[in-house]
């Protein structure tokens, strides 16, 4: 201790005291053992190294992905943008950077591994062994988010001052997509900030955020109408991004300002370009929006397209002369057909007189008022592709260079409201018969009202004033297959009769009737009646089976003679084979009733009936029931 203590006193540090501590120690058998870990100099959290202030990117994923090898196949490529997209916070400009890469992993592309994909590759390896140390946010102190924008997309880095070191806190970036890369410059500019403040939200929570652009926004944010209204974002998206910039910082006068920078933070912007950007829109078109009411002189145009293969028909309506122009045509839509009837009001209304038209298609309305204008510029192209009805709308621009044109947009199927509209899409909708022969008309409308039967049908003919008569629509429903399957024409009911014989001994029916109470050792009876005179025989047996049947017929026949043909119903003891034997040999033929159909058998029936009626009708009973049998016969 003393010596340590000589150390200090001698001008040593701490380090040294610190030694000459362990090495004291160790003379005195103090010696730590090596196995003992000293105190840990870096925390790891959900893969993040955090070691003092600040977060690093771990050696083990660095390696990974510099030993990436080049992928050959969409789902290695997917591998390799996952492990990216998970440390993307610390790599600036990472998704206009894989922009190359992401397209290939696009459902239905096909894989085309170029020079292009292969920068993209190794750029994304040199950017994760670049990425900076990240520093953990301190909320009591003043921020920086730097927003940048370009071609491709945008991005921001979230900064701060911590003893006098500026320090990165993450990196976010974006790719445009959709119609915002149709967007203005400063349509792109507000996005990116309306972007950036609400993602770094949750991080900044109460801090002072300083905003900082390579355009001057202020004026923007200040005042919406100083933006340039180019159309390509909605004008409420825009007013959404405005006014949410403008209540985070001290431009907005709206009450609310004040409550939502105690909750998020003040918001300052500052450019590194304070001079005015001068924003050019783009060239207007010559076409007017039209002013309510409309003209009484306006055309009215509407399309229709049905079918598969489509037909199409285009229609234009003038209501002041009752002027109907209509054309028709194969394998176009209606927004197509809509634009062909503007196409004919346009280029064949003679004269130099000022134009208005009616549409009930956004689309076409959209064209002619806004977009015409920039496509002329675009040579009739987006994003390098040729425009729906290219040449359409080139002989529409050759026009009303040189004439007045409004267009109106109108409501569709509102009678009421527009009835010019109305009779233009009715117009549209019609069939012409032409040269059609009554008999397909009497089909067509036989399907058209979904297989409906002669008398809706004829109505229908009647009302709708279609010349064809009521055996041609008669005739169609005959002829129809569907109507045939689902609705079968119910045939007559006819009575069945079963054959009687003209002689004796030419046709029996016979029957059981039992079980009965036993009665000299029998409970059922075999019964039989002759169908021509009405003859009715009974012989008692024990059981019911075929041997029974058998000896019960030899004893009728060797009595009244052999029949020549026998019914009876499909029970086992007539149908089985040693019955069917034993009437073969005999030359007896035999016939049975159809099944579960007791009236088919109603001879036999109806005297079984009345015999065992009268063999109670003495005693009540059925009891000794052999001894009254022959005497009931």
């Amino acid at each position: 201790t003393q010596h340590a203590r000589d150390g200090t006193n001698r001008g040593g540090t701490h380090s040294s005291a610190r030694l000459c501590a362990l090495l004291l120690g160790g003379e005195k058998g103090w010696a730590i053992n090596t196995k003992v870990q000293g105190p840990g100099l870096s925390v790891k959290f959900l893969g993040v190294v955090g070691s003092g202030k600040t977060k690093v990117l771990p050696s083990a994923i660095i390696d990974k992905i510099q030993a990436f090898p080049v992928p050959t196949k969409q789902k290695q490529l997917q591998e390799f943008l996952c492990i990216l997209g998970y440390w993307r916070s610390f790599i600036p400009h990472l998704a206009q950077l894989l922009k190359p890469l992401y397209q290939l992993t696009k459902k239905g592309q096909v894989w085309d591994w170029g020079r292009k994909e292969q920068e993209a590759f190794q750029q994304a390896k040199i950017a994760v062994k670049q990425a900076q140390a990240l520093g953990i946010f301190d909320p009591t102190l003043p921020a920086e988010l730097d927003v940048h924008v370009t071609q491709e997309g945008f991005g921001w880095g979230l900064w701060q001052r911590q003893s006098s070191v500026r320090i990165p806190i993450g990196f976010w970036s974006q790719i445009w997509h959709g119609a915002e890369e149709r967007y203005s410059i400063v349509e792109k500019q507000l996005l990116a900030n309306y972007s950036a403040l609400q993602a770094v939200e949750p991080i900044t929570q109460t801090a002072e955020v300083t905003v900082k652009t390579t355009l001057p926004i202020q004026e923007w944010v200040k005042d919406l109408t100083h933006i340039p209204k180019t159309r390509v974002a909605q004008s409420q998206t825009v007013a959404r991004w405005v006014a949410y910039l403008s209540q985070r910082s001290c431009l907005s006068s709206s009450p609310l300002k004040e409550e939502l920078q105690k909750i998020l933070g003040p918001v300052t912007y500052h450019s590194e370009t304070p001079e005015e950007i001068v924003v050019t829109c783009p060239e207007k078109s010559p076409v007017q929006e039209g002013k309510y009411p409309i003209p009484e002189d306006a055309w009215y145009t509407d399309g229709f397209s049905r079918g598969n293969p489509s037909r199409w028909r285009a229609v234009a309506y003038h209501p002041s002369t009752e002027t109907i122009w209509f054309e028709e045509g194969d394998g176009q839509s209606s927004q197509w057909a809509e634009l062909r009837a503007v196409w004919m009001v346009i280029t064949q209304e003679p004269g130099n007189s000022a134009l208005n038209i009616c549409t009930d298609s956004w689309a076409v309305y959209r064209g002619l008022t806004l977009w015409i204008a920039q496509w002329a510029t675009q040579d009739w192209t987006i994003h390098a592709r040729p425009i729906w009805g290219k040449d359409k709308w080139v002989d529409i621009w050759n026009v009303v260079r040189h004439r007045t044109v409004q267009a109106y947009h109108v409501s569709g199927h509102q009678p009421l409201q527009s009835p010019g509209n109305d009779e233009a899409d009715t117009l549209a909708r019609v069939r012409w018969l032409g040269s059609t022969s009554p008999e397909d008309i009497a089909h067509w409308l036989h399907r058209k009202l979904q297989h409906a039967g002669q008398k809706t049908t004829w109505a229908a003919a009647k009302a709708w004033g279609l010349p064809i008569q009521l055996p041609d629509i008669v005739q169609a429903c005959q002829d129809c297959d569907a109507c045939s399957r689902m609705r079968p024409r119910p045939l007559p009911e006819t009575t069945a009769h079963l054959a009687r014989g003209h002689n004796p001994l030419q046709r029996w029916q016979i029957d059981y009737i039992g079980p009965l109470p036993r009665s000299e050792g029998a409970k059922y009876a075999l019964t039989c009646v002759d169908t021509a005179s009405g003859l009715m025989q009974a012989y008692p047996v024990a059981k019911a089976n075929q041997a029974y049947t058998i000896k019960a017929l030899t004893r009728l026949m060797a009595s009244y003679g052999t029949p020549e043909v026998i019914e009876s119903d499909q029970g086992t003891l007539f149908t089985g084979a040693t019955v069917q034997k034993w009437a073969e040999d005999n030359n007896i033929e035999w016939r049975f009733h159809l099944p579960y159909n007791p009236t088919g058998a109603g001879l036999i029936e109806r005297y079984n009936g009345i015999l065992k009626a009268a063999l109670k009708a003495d005693s009540q009973s059925l009891q000794g029931w052999t001894k009254r049998l022959y005497e009931t016969l």
